[in-house]
């Protein structure tokens, strides 16, 4: 009998388990920013437009795999909509128009509830 009953919960807490949603498309979520760049010759930060912002969903720690890329619009801004609660890694990189490139670290994310706004700025080097 005890040893039923204790299958049965396993079975329970497998089948919760596999109910959780991972991070990802399909939630509530929104992370926007911007991507800006040092520009040397105005001294200044300057918009980064189609900059490439690279996203890991399940990850908020650096990897070599991501699960979407989108580009920033021509002042530098971005949104990404309808994310799970989960954790992410977003990167971004870009190009000017004399062919040099800029890049970011990145940086790790964790959205905790159903329904959050995350704002992420960008200064790529």
């Amino acid at each position: 009998m005890r040893a039923k009953l204790i299958t049965c919960l396993l079975m329970v807490i497998v089948f919760l388990y596999a109910c959780k949603k991972a991070a990802g498309v399909g939630g509530k979520n929104e992370i926007n920013g911007s991507v800006m760049y040092y520009n040397p010759v105005t001294a200044s930060n300057n918009p980064a437009p189609k900059a490439t912002i690279y996203v890991t969903y399940g990850s908020n720690t650096s990897t070599s795999q991501y699960n979407q890329a989108i580009l920033t619009d021509d002042n530098g801004k971005f949104i990404i909509e309808g994310l799970e609660k989960g954790d992410y890694y977003l990167r971004a990189e870009f190009k000017d128009e004399n062919g040099f490139s800029y890049s970011s670290p990145g940086y790790g994310i964790i959205l905790k509830n159903k329904k959050n706004k995350v704002e992420l700025n960008f200064i790529v080097e």
